[in-house]
């Protein structure tokens, strides 16, 4: 990628608002790691640049910088989430999901809480799933993960819309709260497609094996985003008996629920699985599905290289000559304190 940190930044701000000119690449890596002073002029700007260019430049960068990870448009997401129109607000969230910023997670819950756009709220419940795993990893203060995992649970027990409500449970699904594994098991026996699609996503979320025949059972649901949730979390689950039907999801006729089928088994593995993802990628005329098959390749050399290394796998040839090498440095570190204390 061409440097164009020597581009000066009033002639960015002039291409952004130049309505005649598209938006040049070298205009969008420029907005990359905006400084202070940069990002407060952006700021004060920003809402002048028409809505339907403002629209246009969030979602060229989100694009960009799922290309290129390097890339970071933090700066610009946080103005985003101020926009007046929901669609930039929308984009600007998911532009955060894999980024550190500070303290946006309370940003989040109050759009969660106040946006009057249901869209929105439904994205900031969603993105706070984020900062739920964080907090089971002990990556955030134990407060902060109960102030989110409580305003959570009030938005699914709550009244607001079904979107935003689903999208509160799927973010709940990394969490260990006792009262998450009653409500996830209320949304799958609702006989509501969307609640239980919800309900398998967050299953998958979960790492807790209890929800493996319920998420095999629903492999082979009529409703193709059930299919797709449940194959997404078999995955997730690693749960060994779905293989087969995970190899049979592979000709499912709903793109999506290909694709969800083709990296969950590669994540789980066995016997054939190779040679089934090898068998697609023949003659196969979607590049984006090639490009999934290829991914999904090497997850699966990498996950059966993990499974084949022992780190107990040495013969007794090995143990001499790691015993010999241990007792030699004993020998020498022996004799540097006698040289010590020779000293």
């Amino acid at each position: 990628m061409q440097d164009t940190s020597q581009i000066p930044f009033q002639q960015v701000l002039d291409a952004l608002f130049d309505e005649a000119r598209g938006l040049e690449p070298m205009t969008l890596y420029r907005l990359s790691s905006l400084g202070g002073k940069e990002r407060d002029l952006l700021a004060r700007r920003w809402e002048a640049i028409p809505v339907h260019r403002r629209r246009k430049i969030v979602e060229d960068l989100q694009d960009i910088a799922e290309e290129d990870t390097l890339l970071c448009y933090e700066p610009i997401a946080r103005i985003g989430l101020e926009d007046d129109d929901p669609e930039v607000r929308i984009v600007s969230i998911r532009m955060l999901w894999n980024e550190d910023s500070p303290r946006v997670e309370f940003v989040l819950l109050n759009m969660l809480e106040n946006d009057l756009d249901e869209r929105v709220r439904a994205g900031a419940g969603a993105a706070l799933g984020h900062y739920v795993y964080q907090g089971e990893l002990e990556e955030i203060p134990a407060e902060t993960l109960k102030l989110i995992e409580d305003q959570l649970l009030r938005t699914v027990n709550g009244k607001d819309v079904p979107l935003v409500r689903r999208k509160a449970l799927e973010a709940l699904g990394f969490s260990s709260r006792p009262e998450v594994t009653g409500l996830i098991e209320y949304a799958f026996a609702s006989m509501d497609d969307d609640w239980v699609a919800s309900a398998l996503f967050a299953m998958g979320r979960s790492a807790d094996n209890r929800w493996a025949g319920d998420v095999f059972r629903m492999l082979d649901d009529e409703n193709a985003l059930i299919r797709l949730e449940a194959a997404r979390a078999a995955g997730e689950l690693e749960i060994k008996r779905a293989g087969k039907k995970l190899m049979e999801l592979l000709d499912d006729a709903d793109v999506d629920v290909r694709a969800a089928a083709i990296w969950s088994i590669s994540q789980i593995g066995g016997e054939g699985v190779a040679e089934a993802l090898e068998d697609l990628m023949e003659d196969n005329e979607d590049e984006e599905e090639v490009a999934l098959l290829e991914e999904a390749l090497d997850n699966l050399a990498f996950n059966e290289g993990l499974g084949s290394f022992d780190l107990f796998d040495f013969d007794e040839e090995d143990l001499n000559d790691l015993t010999e090498f241990e007792v030699g440095d004993e020998d020498d570190d022996d004799e540097d304190e006698d040289e010590d204390e020779d000293m």
